[in-house]
């Protein structure tokens, strides 16, 4: 590719860049990027080095970052509409890159999410072979990529839930999660990035997590939490729990209604939204299909004896 044509994809780059977080952008622009962005290197090459620059623009990010954890407390802090009238208002840039780095109530994919190579959708799981003789199982709304690593590859959790099993030897594959790297031999894993942190699982052999705070060696059956803090030790885990999802199955017991909630909304379109704080502290036990998501709304209105409305575009409220 010469120069020239280098300059055209990177114009091409910043041009999907401004589309992608103008709060314009429908699903299927993100399918056209997603078909520009994989069909050569040099596009994902050229979108990643525009990512960058647009990243170092100022310190929006960050502050939204911390606004967001600061409000998980009162998240009437920020809202949807709020940040919706800066854009339309023309507060423009910054207001922008927000909605682009941090979605208001995940309503559509992050740059880093459609800049993955591989995604998947809201309630769509997707399995694929990875370099090292892995097989993955990507849960929904689940974004990673393979990026070069000294003489091997290095698989990259961006967002979401991945089951990894390595039947090969040879030397372990990296797998960077948050602010933890896995050291992958071989064994089978799920890592999750959560709110503020990730989880890390075993369910097979052993692995080692790597993190700044100090190593983990985490064995089968065990599961260790960790944030850019830190890592808590390992602890026990079930696996049938952990597993459940690979079946089509939410699996609760005695779990905090806000956690509940939470999961629901990680595989149904729209949102379903806790109205009353101490409702969320309330815990429930039960079996849910994810393919039957609103059958198990049903079922928590009768448990909890709460008035459920359905209102347009997917939203619920509960309380």
């Amino acid at each position: 590719m010469d120069s020239e044509d280098q300059e055209q994809v990177r114009q091409q780059a910043r041009a999907w860049l401004r589309r992608l977080v103008s709060g314009r952008a429908t699903e299927q622009d993100a399918r056209e990027f997603k078909d520009w962005f994989h069909a050569d290197p040099g596009h994902a090459r050229a979108f990643r080095e525009a990512r960058g620059t647009w990243r170092q623009l100022g310190e929006a990010g960050g502050v939204w970052r911390r606004q967001s954890l600061d409000g998980m407390a009162a998240p009437s802090r920020v809202s949807r509409r709020t940040v919706l009238t800066m854009v339309a208002g023309g507060t423009g840039l910054a207001a922008a890159s927000l909605l682009a780095v941090h979605p208001p109530l995940g309503l559509w994919p992050s740059i880093s999410e459609l800049g993955a190579d591989y995604r998947t959708a809201v309630g769509e799981q997707r399995s694929l072979s990875l370099p090292g003789e892995i097989d993955a199982l990507m849960n929904t709304r689940t974004s990673l990529s393979v990026t070069a690593s000294g003489e091997g590859k290095r698989i990259e959790l961006i967002a979401g839930q991945v089951a990894l099993q390595r039947r090969g030897g040879g030397r372990p594959v990296e797998v960077a999660a948050g602010a933890g790297l896995i050291e992958l031999g071989e064994a089978d894993i799920e890592v999750r990035l959560l709110a503020e942190g990730a989880c890390l699982s075993c369910t097979r052999g052993r692995v080692r997590l790597h993190h700044a705070a100090g190593d983990r060696e985490v064995l089968k059956n065990q599961q260790v939490l960790y944030d850019q803090h830190g890592a808590r030790p390992p602890a026990p885990v079930d696996p049938v729990a952990v597993a459940a999802w690979r079946s089509g199955i939410l699996l609760f017991r005695e779990t905090p209604v806000s956690e509940v909630v939470g999961e629901i909304n990680r595989y149904r379109p729209g949102k379903v939204i806790l109205l009353d704080e101490s409702l969320g502290r309330r815990r429930l036990s039960g079996r849910f299909d994810i393919g039957q998501l609103d059958v198990a709304l049903t079922q928590i209105e009768r448990l909890l004896a709460v008035p459920v409305r359905r209102l347009s575009a997917g939203l619920v409220l509960i309380g």
